[in-house]
């Protein structure tokens, strides 16, 4: 027979899977009821087809960066640099200034997403691919627009 304590945690835990589930679902008929209201008035204002409006892309927040914050510290890391540097070097370097344990794999490999999920947002860096692997430059044109805060 099944171990009971195994039992029980998966039942529990398929309890808060399935009340997640349903709160998701109140809240996807909540927005859809605003957003058929949203529609109505955009077509009351003379917007004849909302639906051709773009959705836009839902950012989710950093549990290791205040906003900004990643995008600033690659700034830091690449002005600093002789010349380009890898996304992973770029890591590293960020995890260093943040103070970050480096020990714990899964964080490693949160903040290596985080930091290259910057990189492919910021704007005045050139890719240069080195063996494979991608690495980055600050760009070296003079109208490149390099946002600081």
């Amino acid at each position: 027979m099944a171990e009971l304590h195994v039992v029980s945690a998966l039942i529990e835990r398929r309890s808060e899977v399935s009340g997640q589930i349903a709160e998701l679902e109140r809240q996807i008929t909540r927005h859809q009821a605003d957003l058929v209201h949203i529609d109505a008035v955009l077509r009351m204002y003379g917007k004849d087809d909302p639906e051709a409006i773009r959705a836009k892309d839902v950012s989710r927040r950093s549990d290791w960066f205040r906003p900004g914050e990643c995008r600033n510290l690659i700034y830091d890391v690449l002005r600093d640099a002789e010349g380009p540097v890898l996304t992973r070097v770029i890591a590293e370097r960020v995890m260093v200034a943040k103070g970050i344990d480096q020990s714990d794999a899964r964080v490693v490999e949160q903040i290596k997403r985080s930091v290259l999920g910057a990189l492919k947002r910021m704007d005045g860096l050139e890719r240069v691919p080195i063996d494979g692997a991608m690495s980055w430059l600050l760009d070296p044109k003079p109208d490149a627009k390099v946002r600081s805060i």
